[in-house]
């Protein structure tokens, strides 16, 4: 069996190699999160503005209606879910990045100290300790801004989601000034992206 090549591989692929369940995990999570922080925001604004206007319920998905006490009950057991489902997403992202800073250091220092003493000695003094500092430290970093571009962008999709449905109007304007924005920041994302492979390889060279 033929090995791929792992210098032709996107350093991004490299990283996330056999990390994909991890990063499942910790979109479901998001995106469960962020559902419940949408919800919240309507059943509390609801529940406000019945209040204002001295309303007992409140209507809400096909024609029924809710108590503004079982509105405001509803907004609290959201809130403890979100903390809740805060609390697990933080937990995957750090479980993630603490399992992928000890695979990077051990397939480092395998990698290193299986080659011949000739190339070792070839390598200036205290190669291996940057290899498994500041390398490390780097691809963890990487690792750590997908992570965290993940549980954002999950959670935008579920407060975007819940506007639509709110009020699809508003919401497609929204969603096409997003659009626009980010197609003028698109040159900043490639050079940025550009940067980071860069500096990926360099590290690995």
């Amino acid at each position: 069996t033929v090995m791929p090549d792992r210098k032709s591989q996107k350093p991004a692929a490299m990283l996330l190699e056999g990390r994909w369940w991890s990063i499942f995990g910790l979109s479901v999570t998001s995106l469960a999160g962020g559902i419940c922080e949408a919800v919240f925001l309507i059943a509390i604004t609801r529940a406000a503005f019945a209040i204002t206007e001295g309303k007992s319920s409140v209507g809400v998905l096909a024609g029924h209606f809710v108590s503004v006490g079982g509105l405001v009950w509803l907004a609290f057991g959201l809130v403890v879910l979100r903390v809740a489902l805060s609390l697990v997403s933080a937990w995957q992202s750090s479980r993630l990045l603490t399992r992928a800073t000890a695979d990077f250091r051990l397939q480092l220092a395998c990698g290193f100290l299986r080659t011949s003493w000739s190339v070792q000695q070839d390598h200036r003094a205290g190669r291996l300790q940057e290899l498994l500092t500041t390398f490390v430290g780097g691809a963890t970093g990487l690792l750590s801004g997908v992570a965290t571009l993940v549980t954002s962008a999950f959670n935008l999709l579920a407060l975007l989601g819940l506007a639509v449905a709110v009020d699809p109007k508003g919401s497609v304007m929204v969603v096409l000034a997003v659009a626009v924005l980010g197609l003028v920041l698109r040159p900043l994302r490639s050079m940025v992206g550009r940067r980071s492979g860069e500096a990926a390889r360099a590290g690995m060279e």
